[in-house]
């Protein structure tokens, strides 16, 4: 009975286990935040930039790895357009882009 239990316990644990990288790759552009907050939960920062919402998630686990990255959730005007790992930067034309973090970096 025991070891039912705890296959039952394990199953449950694993499948609940999703990265952050696969919860940010099932996000859509134009996603409105209540439904970027429902599928990330709340940002561990929020930012105003111009014209820019920056949400950002700190020292989550990426997809192929057991390292943590932060992952950067760009809105404007209350629509999503940028998201991925890395952090928010404005370039040269006024958008906002997701500046990965550096290979092999930690």
């Amino acid at each position: 009975m025991k070891r039912i239990i705890g296959a039952i316990a394990l199953a449950v644990l694993l499948g609940g286990c999703q990265t952050s990288a696969t919860k940010v790759s099932n996000l859509t552009p134009g996603s409105r935040p209540d439904r970027v907050i429902a599928a990330l939960g709340q940002p561990d920062d929020k930012t105003t930039d111009g014209q820019f919402d920056v949400y950002t998630y700190r020292h989550r686990r990426s997809l192929r790895s057991l390292h943590h990255v932060d992952y950067t959730v760009v809105f404007r005007e209350g629509q999503l357009v940028a998201f991925g790992p890395g952090v928010a930067k404005q370039n040269d034309a006024g958008d906002m882009m997701i500046v990965p973090p550096a290979l092999g970096i930690l």
